[in-house]
């Protein structure tokens, strides 16, 4: 079985990401605080709202929890391709052919389809619809969730976090990714359907990306919502099909076509090369002492970002609403 490789300390780490200066680690409460301060003022800068006033996000800043701090962003699929050593009964196919054979087996599927057809998605666009459904039902996908919501990327970090008596720094610590996509070079990290002027591209449509510098794209509806209603973007659905979890934690997704390349060293990078050569270091990262998790949790409780709206069962949520209600009758 392979080995994921995991950055083995701090200073290994740094060559991949930036960091702001005075939080190259938080370790007290205090610097938490301020952190989180310094980042909710910049959101608020940047809120957009839609022309129906019933959205405010900014779109700017991405965000992502992980629960290790020394793990390497690697999607589902890699994740399977590389314990599992799959290239070595797969070859002479690709990664991304093995990821589009199982998409074909996917789209065979009758409740697919019959969901599919109830969008008016013809079949060439149904390849990343299926993958969005696939990657919050468990199956390894090349996509990675990120979310629009710093609270929601704690929640999964802070959820996840594990105490330990190691005596490695880095295993006392848990990350939270910050992109700022006004960082990005021009033309990379763009949204999925900026490449075909506003429908759902084929996933073999992109089979020699592994060679190009902008290899990476995001797939998100609450982008796609906000267009001027003369937009030529498509207003169907990608992420939030069959999928009542993203839109609480507002979720997004990055595509990475490569099998064994995390998505760290994707960004501002010389593709045809081995390792990471970045320049402006527009991927950012927060290393925060595991010790903090609990107080972290509890606070963004208080905003209700709990497990029970991150992961909604509607069933829980109405009775709940109906007990609750009766409740205040008397």
């Amino acid at each position: 079985m392979g080995l994921l490789p995991n950055y083995k300390d701090f200073t290994e780490k740094r060559e991949s990401f930036a960091y702001f200066e005075k939080y190259t680690k938080i370790d007290t409460i205090e610097e938490f605080n301020n952190l989180y301060k310094l980042l909710q003022n910049q959101i608020k800068d940047k809120v957009k709202i839609d022309e129906n006033k019933d959205l405010k996000i900014n779109s700017d800043f991405i965000f992502r929890g992980m629960g290790e701090a020394k793990y390497k962003l690697y999607n589902s699929a890699q994740r399977f391709w590389i314990t599992n050593e799959v290239e070595q009964w797969w070859l002479p196919r690709s990664y991304l052919e093995f990821i589009n054979e199982f998409i074909l087996k996917a789209r065979d599927k009758k409740l697919f389809n019959k969901i599919f057809e109830y969008y008016n998605l013809k079949a060439n666009q149904r390849d990343f619809p299926i993958l969005s459904i696939l990657q919050h039902y468990g199956a390894p996908t090349p996509l990675m969730d990120f979310t629009y919501d710093l609270d929601v990327a704690l929640f999964f970090a802070t959820e996840r976090a594990t105490p330990t008596a190691s005596n490695n720094e880095i295993d006392k610590y848990f990350s939270i990714y910050f992109i700022d996509k006004n960082f990005q070079k021009h033309n990379e990290l763009n949204n999925l359907i900026d490449f075909t002027y506003g429908s759902f591209p084929r996933l073999s449509s992109f089979y020699d990306w592994e060679k190009n510098k902008n290899s990476i794209f995001y797939l998100s509806d609450f982008e796609n919502k906000m267009q001027p209603k003369n937009s030529f973007r498509d207003e169907r659905p990608i992420t939030t099909i069959y999928n009542q979890n993203i839109i609480p934690q507002q979720g997004l997704f990055i595509f990475n076509p490569f099998p064994n390349k995390p998505l760290e060293d994707c960004f501002n990078t010389n593709h045809n090369e081995n390792g990471n050569n970045l320049k402006l270091k527009p991927f950012f990262c927060f290393d925060i002492k595991k010790d903090l998790g609990e107080y972290i949790r509890r606070s963004i409780k208080k905003k209700n970002i709990d497990k029970s709206y991150i992961y909604p069962h509607l069933n829980s949520y109405c009775n709940l609403l109906i007990e609750e209600f009766l409740d205040s009758s008397i």
